[in-house]
């Protein structure tokens, strides 16, 4: 595809090759075996593309003809009949689109290198913590060796803390492989599915930390399981919206616990109808009537009595 070509594309509404890719896919699957949508989406695209004379740089708009003017009609008609017919054929082939069988098939790497970057960083740190773990396990001090002592000192003081985070992370980089995984095999990938996946893998870091603080690990060694800071936080980074759904719940426990609810809020209609019945209490016409100012009086000992109530 030339740079005109790809410019042309991109000003139109619907792209060419994603319509021929979708066109493909339809047929490759047998969707519309008749072809009640397909012939005429085809029809449309070779009379748009084989159907029309772009203007050129020696021929102005003044000087074409009848021929050209008829041509140029019958390619517009072309792109609306391709927008029509396109729309008909994903309604038919949903969730895939052009789109996504053009990315399924050649996936951005400028998009998607950060993310294999990323959990591969984050296995390896995974997997040198538990080798380190191993390793001074069977010699906790090693004082001789300079670098031994740095070696174990590191994974004292920044592995074993980082350990449940990098687990929670692990955690939710396997969530987008196996998410992108079925996108790709179910040809429904599209590159703006790929947005996000930083902020999910923090995420998943965050919780997979936070959860061993909130929560007894005691708590879910029942029914067999025997959770670890690691296996808690791989969980976790996995399961981010079933946590996070948790944590909101604890939420709303504390809150009860803290009978949050009983504290009253000042309601101003009642304060401005208590300061309309004291200044009516004072005033002369009242006090002289007695009947007025007692039920004044009681007016304003059940507003007392139901703010004190809420």
């Amino acid at each position: 595809m030339d740079q005109n070509e790809e410019l042309k594309n991109k000003a139109e509404p619907v792209n060419l090759a994603e319509v021929k890719a979708l066109l493909q896919y339809a047929t490759d699957q047998g969707l519309d075996p008749q072809g009640t949508i397909t012939r005429p989406l085809m029809d449309a695209v070779q009379t748009y593309e084989f159907g029309t004379l772009p203007p050129t740089t020696l021929q102005s708009a003044d000087d074409e003809g009848p021929e050209r003017g008829a041509t140029r009609e019958a390619g517009r008609q072309s792109r609306t009949d391709i927008m029509v017919r396109y729309g008909q054929l994903t309604e038919l082939t949903k969730p895939v689109t052009g789109r996504s069988v053009m990315d399924t098939v050649g996936p951005s790497w400028k998009l998607l290198w950060p993310l294999y970057l990323t959990c591969a960083v984050i296995l390896v740190l995974v997997l040198a913590n538990e080798s380190l773990n191993l390793w001074i396990g069977e010699d906790p001090e090693p004082e001789d060796l300079a670098p031994a002592v740095w070696i174990v000192n590191f994974h004292r003081y920044v592995l074993e803390v980082l350990e449940p985070f990098l687990w929670g992370a692990l955690g939710s980089c396997v969530y987008l492989l196996k998410r992108l995984s079925d996108f790709t095999e179910a040809r429904c990938y599209d590159e703006t599915i790929s947005s996000g996946w930083a902020t999910r893998i923090l995420l998943g870091a965050i919780l997979g930390g936070v959860v061993q603080v909130i929560y007894d690990p005691t708590t879910f060694t029942a029914g067999g399981l025997q959770l670890k800071a690691g296996a808690l936080g791989f969980l976790t980074g996995v399961g981010v919206k079933v946590v996070y759904g948790a944590i909101e719940k604890t939420i709303s426990v504390l809150g009860e616990k803290l009978n949050l609810d009983s504290v009253r809020k000042v309601d101003p209609g009642s304060d401005a109808i208590r300061i309309f019945l004291t200044k009516q209490l004072a005033r002369e016409e009242i006090q002289n009537d007695l009947m007025r100012r007692d039920l004044i009086t009681g007016m304003l000992t059940d507003l007392k009595t139901t703010g004190k109530e809420k």
